[in-house]
């Protein structure tokens, strides 16, 4: 089992072999190339950190590494990745995904919404019906007194209401550092494409 400091340089070496797919020559090249300064001098940190374990004997004694700095790293490493990396490397297929839904009972619909504000219905060929809210969910349980008998009657397809505007779309081809935060992914990158999956659903 590797010890803190043999995960950092592990992870460390990741990001250097890393570097030169988004153009860079070097780790200090990368450094100096980042605006933020908090976050360069992380990096210069780390960079001296990886030199005094990688040619010192006790370093291990002397260098006790918490998770937070290998954290930073691995951070660091999606980041880099961000820059090369498409949309199919993260995509959750619709079958695993928790926010999006193939055309179902509300019994089923319910089970899927824990956690979220939203449940997105698609049919038999993968296109969007719509959407179900939380507000409608707890409508229809408290019109329906909770029985479960009545919620596996209803139809999803028949409660689902128009998409947000709030809700983006992208294609599995999209760069992922152009990306920010939630999407559904279609065969067109519009709501009218064919449902292929969501990223960063959590």
């Amino acid at each position: 089992m590797k010890n803190k400091n043999d995960e950092f340089l592990s992870l460390y070496k990741d990001l250097e072999n890393l570097i030169p797919q988004i153009g860079f020559a070097n780790m200090l090249d990368y450094e100096n190339s980042i605006a933020d300064i908090n976050r360069a001098n992380k990096l210069k940190l780390c960079r001296m950190i990886r030199n005094y374990l990688s040619h010192n004997s006790d370093g291990n004694d002397f260098i006790p590494l918490s998770s937070g700095i290998t954290q930073f790293i691995v951070a660091e490493i999606i980041i880099v990745k961000s820059h090369f990396q498409t949309v199919k490397d993260i995509l959750i297929s619709p079958s695993k995904a928790k926010t999006i839904v193939k055309t179902a009972t509300m019994d089923i619909i319910i089970e899927k919404f824990s956690n979220y504000n939203q449940v997105i219905v698609y049919d038999e060929n993968k296109h969007i019906i719509g959407m179900i809210t939380n507000k409608q969910i707890v409508d229809i349980i408290l019109n329906n007194k909770g029985s479960l008998s009545n919620l596996k009657k209803i139809q999803a397809k028949d409660m689902a209401v128009k998409l947000s505007t709030t809700i983006k779309f992208c294609k599995k081809d999209d760069i992922l550092s152009d990306i920010n935060g939630y999407r559904i992914v279609t065969s067109d990158g519009t709501k009218d494409g064919i449902v292929q999956g969501v990223i960063m659903e959590d």
